[in-house]
């Protein structure tokens, strides 16, 4: 009876599903491992996200800011470029040669 073709196609099949089951637990855990590094790089990347994303908004706002220190005139309102702080020239220095008038 063992070598009839029932027992033969009953152990091919019993093989086959054997292996199918197999490569279904290697696939879903390989899966897994491969879950948990995407989600440790995720989060690792995320955060870089965060910070790049607080460092540009910072950066607008300093630019914003000193936009609004050039460009605010007299009274907190908007002005001409005349109306910017005129700013004192520096002093020159005493070891500047100094030119002779001739009079």
């Amino acid at each position: 009876m063992k070598n009839s073709i029932g027992f033969k196609l009953g152990l091919g099949f019993a093989v086959l599903i054997a292996l199918v089951a197999a490569s279904g637990l290697t696939g879903l855990d390989r899966m897994s491992r491969l879950n948990e590094k995407l989600k440790n790089t995720l989060e690792q990347r995320y955060q870089i996200v965060q910070m790049t994303h607080a460092t540009l908004e910072n950066s607008v706002e300093n630019a914003r800011r000193t936009m609004q220190l050039f460009l605010i005139g007299g009274k907190g309102a908007p002005g001409p470029r005349s109306s910017w702080p005129r700013w004192p020239r520096p002093a020159r220095s005493s070891a500047a040669p100094r030119t002779r008038s001739s009079g």
